[in-house]
């Protein structure tokens, strides 16, 4: 599943960091990027209720 969201965003600073095995990650105002979506729409904050197995 796909979501095509746009998000703007004022006085912000990306970063790409480099971990000790070499992988990059981007950073937005020092907070990984997949946090950072999650910060702005709100995702990840509703709990998810169904039958535990």
């Amino acid at each position: 599943m796909r979501f095509r969201r746009n998000a703007l965003a004022n006085n912000a600073t990306a970063q790409v960091i480099r971990d000790e095995k070499r992988n990059l990650f981007l950073h937005i105002n020092e907070t990984p990027i997949a946090q950072w979506f999650k910060e702005q729409f709100g995702l990840g904050q509703e709990k998810r209720r169904g039958i535990r197995r």
